[in-house]
């Protein structure tokens, strides 16, 4: 109600020129009920509230799957894309370890691989707002994929 509310004021108040919306009882009514005007002053006081942290709902699930990576972000705060078979999503890889064997050239990825990962899922319900963070903890496993063999 509050939402539509503030957009009924917003949109109303909205064209040049237009300074004021009155609500006017009918005639008949008593006289404490009053009428009510609204300006581009009140839009503020109908708006509806952000949600603050104290709102917020977290949930924290960690999760062992198998990872097929999508695209592979080697600079450092950039998230990578994986897919778990049925849909695509972005992690940040938190795996230390692993990003150094990569810088080593101990660990050498093709698209074909598959990793096994611990990962951390955590989402964040605010407001009517949903956000999912997800994290690769550790790469627990790097399973290559079938290479072709040389015929000679």
């Amino acid at each position: 109600m509050r939402e539509a509310g503030e957009k009924f004021v917003r949109t109303a108040l909205a064209p040049e020129g237009v300074r004021t919306i009155s609500f006017v009882e009918e005639q008949g009514a008593t006289a404490d009920s009053g009428n009510l005007e609204l300006t581009r002053a009140d839009i503020k006081s109908i708006s509806v509230p952000e949600p603050t942290d104290e709102d917020a709902t977290t949930t924290t699930e960690t999760r062992h799957p198998l990872l097929k990576i999508v695209s592979a972000q080697f600079d450092q705060g950039y998230k990578w894309r994986f897919t778990d078979g049925d849909n695509i999503f972005t992690a940040t890889m938190d795996d230390g370890d692993f990003v150094k064997r990569l810088d080593a050239s101990e660990v050498v990825l093709s698209k074909i691989d598959a990793l096994r990962c611990r990962i951390e899922q955590t989402q964040t319900l605010s407001g009517p707002k949903l956000k999912t963070d997800t994290r690769i903890v550790e790469v627990e496993e790097h399973i290559s994929g079938a290479r072709q063999l040389r015929l000679l």
